[in-house]
């Protein structure tokens, strides 16, 4: 992961590359609320918004203390390239009460047929 973010780094510094807007996004298989990031992401100027850092934001439908996808850019919070647009909201999206309701689904077959993760979004101004 360290190694992603000093790419993005790297790529978003060049004024000769075609454009610095970069947002990294997926799972990265952070455990822990601060774990991988404050070794990875943090140090090499991603940023990742309180909204998105946020308890309430889960990422794991069987698991609220799991932190496995991110959504992080440059931004004005941090040194070198910034995002050109404007962050203004950020969460997750619970499919699971939805999709639970009036069907004959668990958390588990339901993980098999959509995802045992909630999908993450990002909301910009541009």
């Amino acid at each position: 992961m360290r190694g992603i973010a000093k790419w993005l780094s790297s790529w978003a510094n060049n004024i000769n590359c075609y454009h610095q807007d970069l947002i990294a996004l997926g799972d990265f298989n952070i455990d822990e609320r601060g774990d991988l990031l404050s070794k990875t992401f943090l140090p090499e100027g991603l940023y990742i918004p309180p909204q998105l850092q946020n308890e309430e934001v889960t990422r794991s439908i069987f698991n609220a203390t799991k932190y496995y996808d991110q959504i992080a850019w440059f931004d004005s919070q941090t040194s070198g390239p910034k995002l050109s647009m404007e962050f203004t909201t950020g969460g997750n999206y619970d499919f699971v009460s939805i999709a639970l309701q009036n069907r004959e689904l668990t958390k588990q077959s339901l993980s098999w047929l959509i995802s045992d993760h909630y999908p993450l979004w990002a909301e910009f101004r541009i």
